[in-house]
């Protein structure tokens, strides 16, 4: 405990400089991202693409990681990506306007890393409190945004002083198509339509049950069944998964498992694909930023909802499925009619393309 009360008395401090700051002039920002996951990755791309639109010559830069380095590259917006380490604040010390934090605890690591990278702003969202680390105790920020409970992960920028100082436009998850799209289509058979299986998220226990997937596969029109394919992307567990759903499907439907790819080419994977199917997970928000439709299958959980809830572009056909349950994080029990009509729809209309 008393290296945490070093730390804060250390670097968990910062003079207030909201008041002395013209936000209508700004030359660079920094993002740290609320996490680096790929579904984070895409939202703060988006973030880049809104800041960009109204200060063209503002430097952004993100911090990231291996995991999701490629998705930012894919940014036009983004002008720099850094390392997410200790060395990468103290390289950068003082040369970013804003630092805007979206991290939403402190560590002790992002706490001494805030103070080495001294930006003449940092710009927070929310902090949950930890056993030593709380908003009472650590002030290493200037100005903290006031987030309605119902806001979306696009839409937090619109709560900060950066759209009090100039109307930003709204955010939308768009990426460039990556260059192992080419490579990428020898794994689709020519002429059927291709439809991406992601039923499995990074959190184990979250997934579309085999057998309820199987049940939407199955009610497929069996006169359009032969012109598809459907891909199952490989996670962890997805042989096991795979298995499950291949004896539960019926024998005239095209289904393989994907072989192992690197992030790039699972960009490519999702961006090549017709349709998307996903349980609440990073791919749902890449097809969004593919403009890939969408049919989503989500938890009844309110606050993940409200955050995460899919926004795929204008015009592009979408459906968002939530559990028939009561309010939790599981992924069951889904109400598969309305899924079953638009899958059909969407098949009839790639056929026709």
């Amino acid at each position: 405990m008393l290296d945490k009360k070093i730390i804060v008395a250390l670097f968990g401090h910062k003079k207030n400089q909201v008041m002395n700051f013209d936000f209508s002039q700004i030359k660079s920002i920094l993002i740290r991202p609320i996490g680096h996951a790929l579904g984070d990755a895409c939202a703060h791309s988006a973030y880049a693409a809104q800041i960009k639109a109204v200060y063209p010559n503002c430097k952004v830069g993100v911090l990231a990681i291996e995991r999701n380095k490629a998705i930012y590259q894919l940014s036009p917006a983004i002008d720099e990506i850094l390392e997410d380490n200790i060395l990468s604040y103290l390289i950068n010390r003082k040369k970013w306007q804003i630092f805007l934090d979206c991290y939403e605890t402190f560590t002790s690591k992002l706490i001494i890393g805030n103070a080495l990278l001294h930006s003449n702003i940092t710009m927070i969202f929310k902090k949950h409190d930890k056993k030593y680390y709380s908003m009472q105790n650590v002030k290493n920020y200037d100005y903290c945004a006031h987030l309605t409970e119902d806001c979306h992960i696009l839409d937090r920028l619109q709560q900060t002083k950066l759209a009090e100082a100039k109307p930003l436009p709204p955010a939308y998850f768009q990426l460039s198509f990556p260059q192992e799209l080419e490579e990428i289509s020898s794994l689709w058979n020519n002429g059927k339509v291709r439809i991406l299986l992601a039923p499995q998220g990074s959190y184990e226990k979250r997934l579309i049950p085999a057998i309820e997937l199987a049940q939407l596969l199955n009610s497929v029109n069996k006169k359009n069944i032969i012109n598809c394919q459907f891909i199952l992307s490989r996670t962890q567990n997805s042989l096991n998964y795979y298995e499950q759903l291949k004896a539960l499907c019926d024998e005239d439907i095209d289904l393989t498992l994907s072989p192992q790819t690197n992030l790039n080419e699972y960009l490519a994977l999702v961006a090549s694909t017709n349709i998307a199917i996903c349980i609440d997970s990073g791919t749902v928000h890449l097809a969004c930023a593919f403009n890939i439709p969408l049919l989503a299958f989500f938890a009844n959980l309110p606050s993940n909802l409200a955050l995460w809830y899919p926004r795929p572009n204008q015009d592009v056909p979408h459906l968002t499925v939530i559990a028939d349950t009561e309010i939790t994080k599981d992924t069951y029990n889904f109400p598969l009619n309305n899924a079953i009509i638009w899958l059909n729809e969407q098949i009839q209309i790639q056929m026709g393309k």
